[in-house]
């Protein structure tokens, strides 16, 4: 039997003193909710918790049999409200049993505190976090889980790229829409995280030919750039270049005839071009003649 861990941490900001004293408040529960994730138990009967009384951790509940209903045993842990991190709390969280941990109201991490949490073998959605350093980033990039999201960066500094791009799994910068500094785009380039579904995601709206370029350095699985509207031929021409099984496109909604004929020239695995609600029966052959496999699921939506 797990040990209880004597911590108590806030679940939403103006909790009363009485209402925060009521048991299967400390991070011991947060453990047995996971396990009733796993075993799909009574969360009430392991936990204490009334869940309408208590509708945020049932909601996580919820949200964990959605998330993994196939595979409960990879249920995650989603911490809404929780706005700041104890080391104590942090070392709690990284045993979590699941693989993924979301704590996207968390605003700022403590460099001892991400060190703490980063020591763990989970995925980790940061995405309230708006800005970080060298020491944040090197903490972060240490943990062994598949996945770090921070889609809450607008911003991101060469320091913090450069650290970040020794991360071995993918890395979720969905927010960060204009790279003009390209040393921070090159250093990117440096990732070469690996595994089914492990990808390095950007949020560039644009794409010109030199950050195209660039981005064919990258060597991990994939690539996605799902906020770029329009990929012009000139910058379709770079990308063939690039020597990753996964691309994602899914924010491109028209491919022009010019840029298909460019398509048709690579050699890609795999291409996501969801976002497309309709293309020309010429332009989908010359696209699918350069991929082994593309994703049209907006196609499909639109009829």
């Amino acid at each position: 039997m797990r040990a209880p861990v004597l911590l108590l941490l806030p679940l939403l900001a103006g909790f009363a003193a009485a209402d925060e004293a009521k048991p299967g408040r400390t991070l011991a529960d947060f453990v047995a909710i996971s396990e009733a994730n796993t075993k799909r138990a009574s969360v009430a009967e392991l936990t204490r918790l009334h869940p309408q009384r208590d509708w945020p951790l049932s909601l996580w509940v919820k949200r964990a049999h959605e998330a993994r209903e196939a595979n409960p045993s990879d249920a995650p842990l989603f911490l809404n409200g929780v706005k700041k991190l104890t080391v104590d709390e942090a070392k709690a969280l990284a045993a979590f049993k699941g693989n993924k941990l979301f704590l996207p109201d968390v605003g700022t991490l403590a460099p001892d505190v991400a060190e703490a949490l980063g020591a763990t073998n989970k995925s980790l959605y940061l995405d309230g976090l708006k800005k970080i350093d060298v020491p944040i980033a090197r903490a972060l990039a240490r943990s062994k889980g598949d996945r770090i999201s921070l889609r809450g960066l607008t911003t991101l500094g060469p320091r913090p790229a450069k650290r970040l791009s020794m991360f071995d799994g993918g890395i979720l910068l969905d927010g960060v829409a204009s790279m003009q500094d390209t040393a921070v785009l090159l250093l990117l380039t440096h990732w070469d995280g690996w595994g089914e579904q492990v990808v390095l995601s950007l949020g560039l709206t644009s794409l010109n030919i030199e950050q195209a370029q660039l981005l064919t350095a990258c060597g991990g699985w994939g690539l996605a750039l799902d906020r770029i509207e329009t990929l012009t031929p000139e910058a379709a021409k770079k990308l063939a270049a690039l020597d990753m099984p996964h691309l994602s496109l899914g924010g491109l909604t028209s491919i022009s005839l010019e840029t298909a004929k460019v398509i048709a020239t690579w050699e890609q695995k795999f291409l996501v071009l969801d976002g497309v609600k309709t293309v020309s029966p010429e332009v989908r052959k010359l696209v699918e003649k350069g991929c082994e496999a593309v994703s049209w699921r907006g196609l499909a939506k639109a009829k």
